[in-house]
């Protein structure tokens, strides 16, 4: 997987598209995909990111959904998903709490490319070590934490 610059510029490029583009595709496998590159635009492994919602949701990395998805503005799409807790919390006494929600989103003029725009950017939050459940604080089986947990402030990378 590229690294997080990389793919929010791939994202943005995405979402400014009109329609769909099999060399942006060839770009999101190359950048997400598949380790092995994609070397042309008529490789039978590649997806129709940008033409397809069913492709486009393959991006959609483990532990994220789709929270919402806004088709109500004609030649506008926008989609946006949510990823796992930033930060679970242990407090002294066992007691779950959930940390910061995270998301990332999308609008372009169709609903493939907003779709996949927006889980490009879920994976540059990922990368940057972001937009991924943690647990703070050492939680032991009994349900109980050791030491004093904290929440981190989150950042946003997802543009």
């Amino acid at each position: 997987m590229k690294d997080a610059a990389t793919l929010l510029a791939l994202a943005d490029t995405v979402e400014a598209l009109t329609g769909p583009d099999r060399n942006v595709d060839a770009e999101i496998a190359d950048a997400i995909h598949w380790d092995d590159p994609i070397v042309y635009e008529d490789d039978p492994r590649l997806l129709a990111f940008t033409d397809s919602l069913d492709a486009g949701i393959t991006l959609v990395p483990e532990g994220w959904r789709v929270y919402s998805a806004d088709f109500s503005v004609k030649g506008s799409s926008r989609w946006l998903l949510e990823g796992p807790k930033l930060k679970r919390v242990y407090d002294e006494d066992g007691t779950w709490e959930a940390g910061d929600d995270w998301y990332c989103g999308a609008t372009s003029a169709t609903h493939a490319n907003a779709l996949t725009a927006a889980a490009i950017r879920a994976h540059a939050a990922i990368a940057t070590g972001e937009g991924q459940s943690a647990v703070v604080g050492a939680h032991q089986p009994t349900g109980r934490s050791a030491g004093n947990d904290q929440m981190l402030p989150p950042t946003q990378p997802c543009g």
